[in-house]
């Protein structure tokens, strides 16, 4: 019994910080740190310059229990510790060398049983769920397909009661967690995204103030979680705006002055709409003790990938007769396009074109787009000059293109045909390994790039499976696409019996411009086809044996 208490009182003390430090310039560390403090219910502080260790120390104040998370080789100062200490707090210091490991490291600490999946690349995710995980008790784990192993196996030994996917998240993540996730958030827009959470923020802490920011920093005071966290840009989304105005906020935090302009025109226009709102600025702190007066708010930058996108050409296909615009992504996350292209012929307009919608660019890779144009509708002369002006809007989500790529270009003349061919053979479920596997078939004359995409029927309604990346097909070849993490009841199979199956594809990688749609039957491998003759020949050995039993025993007494 004694050593049973002893045991008890170990475990409770295991972990005995009430302050938790970041001193880390990696945007992941500082957002671990913030989210481990959260799950438990400490306060949190983080250095953000070399000249701020000293001022962190004296908020900290003595006496104080504290676990400083500190990156090897990108600390802000190697003086925190001393200067914790020198104010008489223990200090229990995690080197962080990998910040995805230490992630997880301090995920396992906290004891959460929450738990909200986001992407590395996008910062503005890890602020968007701040408030609601610290609300919820939730840890944020940061997933790419660097460490995606590594968050399935926390996944499978955390005892894990909601498992959250919030926003983008590539394809090798969710094949690798797919089993443990119990919702997923992902809109394809952060804004929408962003507004589900607040909403379940706000359902249950009905909270009427709101904190607006872009995504771009973490401020130390918005971090904690006490108000939802609504995410706008210079242009205010009109999601958010029709948010507003339907509900009962009434007032709004910003941090800096960047958001201003466009806050103070959302509200002259909330207010033509017959609603008030209040608006508080927070340009400055005051720390007693360090410096007199108002000192600069402590702000971190978060990670992001400033969104760049490059019209790499503009031809005219004359065997194909349209034009074709070819975009580059640049960085790695994704981005939405919408574009106006006007033909001109001799420095006159004769052609208006454009895109309907906006259209996804993979992160880091390339896509086409075509336009149907006859050029010989217009009677051109050999001779004459033919030029497109191409002018593209893009952005991170399809409702907030803000960013503008244009180019002004003597039109390349090209003739390509496309007479590539595809099937799809298959579709089958294997219960025992959890996965669908969709088996394709070149059947053309050339090789094939092509993306599949399906959906079926759940209990929770229709779910998509589809591939981010273009996939090739040499002549000739078949092959799986394997979809993994897949776990279907019976009752889901039936109502899948016929899956309708459409494909793109092309000759070419960037422009998969055929597409096939067909109705294949769901094959089931099921596992307790195994059972059942298992069972078969338990029976059996038992009839057997207790026949060769039988047969002893009446040997015996003869």
């Amino acid at each position: 019994m004694v050593a049973i208490c002893a045991l008890l009182v170990l475990m409770g003390t295991a972990y005995a910080e009430d302050y938790v430090v970041s001193n880390s310039a990696h945007g992941i560390d500082v957002i671990s740190t913030i989210s481990y403090a959260n799950a438990v219910d400490l306060p949190y502080g983080f250095v953000n310059s070399p000249l701020s260790s000293a001022r962190l120390a004296f908020k900290i104040g003595t006496g104080r229990d504290i676990l400083l998370i500190q990156s090897r080789d990108n600390a802000y100062t190697k003086t925190l510790e001393s200067d914790l200490e020198a104010r008489n707090n223990n200090v229990e210091m995690i080197e962080s060398s990998d910040v995805q490991a230490t992630n997880l490291l301090l995920a396992e600490r906290s004891g959460a049983k929450r738990f909200i999946i986001i992407d590395t690349t996008y910062g503005y995710n890890a602020l968007s769920v701040m408030p609601y995980a610290a609300l919820t008790d939730a840890f944020i784990i940061m997933a790419d397909r660097d460490n995606e192993q590594e968050v399935a196996d926390f996944l499978a030994s955390a005892g894990a009661l909601s498992v959250i996917q919030y926003g983008f998240l590539d394809e090798e993540v969710t094949d690798a967690i797919g089993d443990y996730i119990t919702e997923t958030i992902d809109t394809g827009d952060k804004y929408e995204d962003n507004l589900e959470l607040v909403k379940r923020f706000r359902g249950r802490e009905n909270s009427k103030q709101v904190v607006f920011a872009d995504g771009s920093m973490i401020e130390f005071g918005i971090a904690k979680g006490d108000d939802p966290i609504v995410l706008v840009s210079t242009l205010i989304p009109d999601s958010v705006y029709d948010y507003i105005l339907n509900s009962d906020i009434n007032t709004i935090v910003l941090v800096g002055g960047n958001l201003v302009p466009a806050v103070d025109n959302m509200r002259q226009q909330l207010l033509n709409d017959g609603k008030e709102l209040s608006v508080f600025v927070k340009f400055g702190q005051a720390t007693p003790g360090v410096d007199s007066g108002i000192t600069t708010l402590d702000i971190f930058p978060l990670p992001s990938y400033p969104l760049d996108l490059d019209i790499k050409s503009v031809t005219y296909n004359e065997a194909e007769k349209v034009l074709e615009i070819v975009y580059v992504n640049k960085v790695d996350a994704v981005a939405y396009v919408q574009a106006d292209v006007f033909i001109e012929v001799n420095d006159q307009a004769v052609k208006t074109m454009g895109d309907d919608a906006p259209i996804l660019i993979p992160k880091g890779g390339e896509k086409g787009v075509q336009y149907s144009l006859d050029l010989e509708e217009f009677g051109i002369e050999e001779d004459a000059e033919i030029y497109a002006r191409v002018l593209a809007r893009y952005g991170s989500t399809p409702t907030n293109l803000e960013k503008v790529a244009a180019t002004y270009a003597l039109l390349a003349m090209i003739s390509v045909e496309d007479p590539s061919g595809l099937d799809v053979t298959r579709l089958y479920y294997d219960e025992g390994a959890k996965q669908l596997t969709l088996t394709v078939k070149n059947t053309g004359p050339v090789m094939v790039y092509y993306a599949p995409s399906f959906e079926l029927k759940t209990d929770e309604g229709q779910k998509e499976f589809s591939r981010e990346a273009v996939l090739s097909l040499g002549i000739g070849k078949s092959k799986d696409v394997i979809f993994s993490g897949v776990e279907l009841s019976g009752g889901e199979v039936k109502q899948n019996k016929d899956v309708d199956v459409h494909v793109d594809y092309g000759s070419r990688e960037e422009f998969l411009t055929k597409s096939l749609d067909k109705t294949v039957k769901l094959e089931v491998e099921e596992k307790e086809q195994l059972a059942d003759y298992t069972l078969l020949i338990v029976v059996l050995v038992i009839v057997i044996v207790a026949l060769l039993l039988l047969i002893l025993k009446k040997n015996k007494r003869r």
